[in-house]
């Protein structure tokens, strides 16, 4: 099965953008440590693209769509 880079890479720009605004500039009531912060980012990272890997989200969003409707 061929995975489309660039949605691929539109997706970990994203969740990388989203990782360093929810865990590392917004503190909320308690601070993560450097340790606690890249745990839930890998945690997160192998859940969300795990998920989507598995279930072929990329070769469908390709095929019907292609790149423009992402």
């Amino acid at each position: 099965m061929k995975v489309k880079l660039p949605l691929v890479l539109y997706d970990v720009l994203i969740f990388v953008l989203t990782d360093l605004l929810l865990l590392v500039l917004y503190r909320g009531g308690k601070s993560l440590s450097l340790a606690g912060v890249l745990q839930q980012s890998l945690v997160a990272f192998v859940c969300i693209f795990g998920s989507r890997y598995a279930a072929q989200i990329y070769r469908q969003i390709w095929r019907y769509g292609g790149i423009q409707c992402y």
